[in-house]
């Protein structure tokens, strides 16, 4: 008759620190289950996957209302960017940063924002619009200009807004 082989110290040891992190985790998620909803539909999550997943396969475009300079000044002007899946601000940006299509260079519309500077990140507080971009921005010929062009894209769409344009850790306008 064939003994039965019982399970070393080792691995006894083991299945019960793993059965006890999986008890462990099941309590915390049944726990903290009714806060965890709320950080999401307050987050908007769930908005932003479905609008992600829903535009993921498709080719659309969305329009913004951005700032370009003409001989007169900033001038707003309607630009083209690919679906997203994030915020209006975010979108505005990045249609800006993608610079002006052809009939508006043809118009005598121009950026003053570089090619190729990369929006890193927005964020807002007590009314503070924060707008990081790369250190490509700082290449601009006239950075002064490139900022109001940031600044009138975001209060057209957001008068009450307050912007301020980062590179780096230094705000620079």
């Amino acid at each position: 008759m064939a003994k039965k082989k019982e399970l070393g110290y080792h691995a006894r040891t083991t299945l019960f620190l793993l059965m006890g992190y999986v008890l462990f985790m099941l309590v915390l998620t049944v726990v903290f289950r009714p806060m965890i909803i709320a950080n999401l539909e307050n987050g908007g999550y769930r908005q932003k996957a479905s609008l992600y997943f829903s535009t993921l396969w498709k080719e659309e475009k969305d329009t913004y209302a951005c700032a370009l300079y003409s001989i007169d000044g900033p001038r707003i002007r309607d630009l083209e960017v690919k679906k997203g899946f994030t915020d209006d601000k975010h979108m505005m940006l990045e249609a800006l940063l993608g610079g002006p299509d052809e009939d508006d260079l043809a118009a005598g519309l121009i950026t003053y924002i570089p090619e190729r500077t990369r929006l890193i990140g927005i964020s807002e507080k007590n009314n503070i619009c924060f707008v990081s971009l790369s250190e490509r921005f700082l290449d601009s010929p006239d950075t002064g200009k490139a900022v109001t062009q940031i600044k009138e894209t975001l209060n057209n769409a957001y008068p009450h807004l307050r912007v301020a344009v980062m590179v780096g850790k230094e705000i620079i306008g």
